[in-house]
């Protein structure tokens, strides 16, 4: 009976220990041992991806530079707080209505971690309810295109989210009928998977969590 007792307390010991390295192990900093399933952003290879936004997913920060220009469309840089996010926001957006639909404004937002793309949003205020209307038919209609049916959608009150993934993209088409806006944001779902930014996440989790709501709510600092 007491060596029974004691080949429990081993097996029991054993399994915390190993439960133990494996946790210390998961939070190991990226220059021990990397894991190729969390390898850093600037190993990663991503598919040749066209966005809706007018980008492509393996886009350079000078790719952004250039087509902006090419468009004469007014921008500005700056370094988020969170230091490894640089954020350009545009006066107007690469992505082409086709004069399909009028709108109030239009502007687009787009980061770099780490000199990758990460995301890019467009951010659509209609005129009027049937302008947002129209707004919404030509945009939904883009999306289809791009990336066939969503994969999911829900609706709270005068919101509503329309979600798409297409291999390294998440997708999300935004729509708030109370303020009569549309949002449009793509998002780099490998990059987001990558040791690199799991640990910019866990290094400033309040501010990230802030700027998910941007990505995934619909929500716009500058509003």
């Amino acid at each position: 009976m007491h060596y029974r007792f004691l080949i429990i307390c081993f097996i029991f010991i054993s399994i915390s220990s190993c439960s133990w390295i494996s946790e210390k192990w998961d939070d190991r900093p990226s220059w021990v041992m990397p894991d190729k399933s969390l390898a850093s952003s600037n190993e990663i290879e991503y598919g040749d991806y066209t966005l809706l936004s007018g980008l492509n997913i393996n886009d350079s920060q000078r790719d952004l530079v250039r087509k902006l220009k090419g468009k004469n469309l007014e921008y500005s840089s700056t370094r988020d707080s969170m230091k490894d996010i640089k954020t350009y926001e545009i006066k107007g957006s690469l992505f082409d209505n086709k004069n399909l639909f009028r709108y109030k404004n239009i502007s687009a937002v787009v980061d770099f971690f780490d000199g990758d793309l990460l995301a890019s949003r467009i951010f659509i205020n209609a005129i009027n309810t049937d302008n947002l209307d129209k707004i919404i038919t030509v945009a939904y209609g883009f999306l289809i295109d791009f990336y066939q049916e969503p994969t999911s959608e829900s609706s709270i009150y005068s919101f509503k989210t329309y979600v798409w993934e297409k291999g390294d993209i998440e997708i999300f088409l935004l729509i708030d009928r109370e303020k009569k806006s549309v949002v449009i944001s793509e998002i780099n779902s490998v990059l987001e998977d990558s040791r690199a930014f799991k640990e910019f996440k866990d290094k400033y989790i309040e501010e990230y969590q802030t700027y998910e709501d941007e990505l995934k709510s619909g929500k716009n600092r500058n509003r």
